[in-house]
């Protein structure tokens, strides 16, 4: 098939990442595969060029450095007709696209639904709320997010000190735990200038290769595929940050609460349940900061191995963008 992935500002973070390892496996099933987006920072090239070993000229962008200044929806439209695909992959990113062929949503939070018939499929990544998407689109899919572990190698040393991997929105618990520990220096990676309220002890970095900055400490705060990358990697783990909608959480990932967490996001928790504190976030750091389970953190590995392996992930997508395919073609008929 020849696949176009329509994105709006390649960032750097965990839908980069998806995307990134989406498009390595289709090309090695033999697809043709073209990549669109407004623009790309240093980290999303980092990750799609470096990390995923994507060829750059398979990614187009409307502009290199900085947002388009045009309508970037008519630039995207216009470049994808001109590539003519069999299949168009969009990220959701805010107002939904139309486009001339069969296309498929990638939904990775809440966001307004796009009308009826704007999209042949939906691909959701935590799983929840099926039934609303099928109000808008024939195909629904819940592909949860995958970890590669071949490019994260298991630490079994302990390590030491705190660190916060991820977009700049999701670092509140940080934060918090750096806020009521001034005597320690909290490291952040991540994409995304430093906040405004940052604590005089956080080290704010750019984003980096998880596999390469996140081995020397003990305690990681992540969410989504950040949290399951720490994981992998040996690291202890906090989960958690604000979203609207949804009631904040904050959690040290253990072999008892894995499964009750959301697989796909690892970030929230559909309860009605009061706001976290700060006294719930140290709480939390404080167990994570003391156990050294060594075979708990292997035990945590081998889940991600089970439930969250990229050759049993993707190969779910391929199979819906030949349903979606063959759908388009039995109209045609």
């Amino acid at each position: 098939m020849k696949l176009a992935y329509a994105y709006g500002v390649l960032a750097g973070g965990g839908c980069e990442r998806r995307l990134g390892e989406l498009a390595a496996w289709m090309l090695t099933r033999g697809h043709e595969v073209r990549i669109f987006g407004e623009t790309i920072r240093k980290e999303g090239r980092d990750i799609l060029l470096g990390q995923c070993g994507l060829p750059a000229e398979m990614i187009e962008v409307a502009q290199d450095d900085g947002p388009y200044p045009g309508n970037y929806a008519d630039w995207l439209r216009e470049r994808v007709a001109g590539y003519a695909p069999d299949l168009v992959g969009h990220q959701w990113y805010g107002e939904p696209i139309r486009f001339d062929c069969p296309s498929i949503c990638t939904v990775h939070g809440w966001g307004v639904l796009p009308p009826l018939g704007t999209y042949e499929a939906i691909i959701y990544v935590w799983q929840t709320h099926d039934p609303v998407y099928l109000a808008v689109a024939p195909r629904v899919r819940c592909v949860d997010n995958w970890v590669g572990l071949s490019r994260l190698p298991f630490h079994e040393e302990p390590g030491e000190g705190v660190a916060f991997f991820g977009r700049s929105y999701k670092y509140h618990n940080a934060l918090r735990h750096a806020l009521r520990n001034p005597q320690e220096t909290v490291v952040c990676f991540s994409p995304d200038p430093a906040p405004k309220r940052l604590a005089p002890n956080m080290d704010w970095r750019g984003m980096g290769d998880p596999a390469e900055v996140l081995p020397p400490f003990r305690l990681v705060f992540a969410s989504a595929l950040a949290a399951m990358e720490a994981m992998a990697l040996g690291r202890r783990v906090i989960v958690g940050h604000p979203h609207p909608f949804l009631w904040e959480t904050c959690r040290f990932v253990t072999c008892a609460n894995i499964e009750s967490l959301l697989p796909g996001r690892f970030a929230y928790e559909m309860t009605s349940r009061p706001p976290v504190t700060d006294e719930e976030v140290c709480g939390q750091a404080e167990a994570a900061l003391a156990a050294d389970n060594l075979p708990e953190r292997r035990a945590l590995r081998r889940w991600l191995e089970v439930h969250r392996n990229p050759d049993c992930q993707i190969p779910q997508i391929e199979e819906l963008y030949r349903m979606v395919k063959e759908d388009r073609q039995c109209v045609l008929s």
